[in-house]
């Protein structure tokens, strides 16, 4: 850049002075953008995984849901048993087949289901 007396080189300087504080605000905004766009306070990784809590109590849902499995051609009776020292609903079959496992959920609001086939079962 030379100065060819004219001021060219004056008036390009001036131009440029006059668009530096639109550029720091414009980088400014920039960078709050980016460091906020990312703290929406729902971060995974900060929140501790928590087992979902049941909605009902394990023998409330177990009531609520005896008449729909013991429609299942096979499935014999309900109780409240225990699976890994935690409560569970037990549904008793006289034989477990694909066509009942795949008819009753593995858990319900929470809770695990364990079918049981212990052959012959007696109803008191």
């Amino acid at each position: 850049m030379k100065n060819n007396g004219d001021g060219a080189l004056r008036n390009e300087t001036m131009s440029k002075q006059r668009d530096a504080p639109h550029l720091f605000v414009a980088l400014g905004i920039a960078v709050c953008f980016l460091l906020f766009s990312g703290c929406s306070g729902d971060d995974v990784a900060t929140k501790p995984q928590v087992a979902p809590v049941p909605s009902k109590s394990i023998e409330q849902i177990r009531e609520d849901h005896t008449d729909e499995w013991l429609a299942i051609p096979g499935v014999i009776a309900t109780a409240i048993g225990e699976l890994d020292g935690q409560p569970c609903i037990t549904i008793f079959v006289e034989r477990k087949t694909e066509k009942i496992t795949s008819s009753i959920p593995q858990q319900l609001h929470g809770h695990a289901i364990v079918i049981e086939s212990d052959g012959e079962f007696d109803a008191l």
